[in-house]
């Protein structure tokens, strides 16, 4: 997959994270074990930062075409 996109469980977990929750509130909200929680954030986490670099390096062909 060129582009990853976050499952429907990451993105929820990404959301509450985002919002200060904590694991455990967060594995609360969900229903989820708080490790299944640290897995799926870690997977979110993973996916973001290819989509960062890929960002990144096209920003730098943009500028480098000028």
């Amino acid at each position: 997959m060129l582009f990853p996109e976050l499952s429907f469980v990451e993105d929820r977990i990404v959301a509450l994270f985002a919002a200060g929750k904590g694991r455990s509130e967060i594995a609360t909200t969900v229903h989820l074990d708080e490790r299944t929680v640290e897995w799926h954030l870690l997977r979110a986490i993973e996916k973001l930062a290819s989509v960062s670099r890929l960002h990144h390096e096209l920003s730098i062909r943009q500028l480098e075409d000028r």
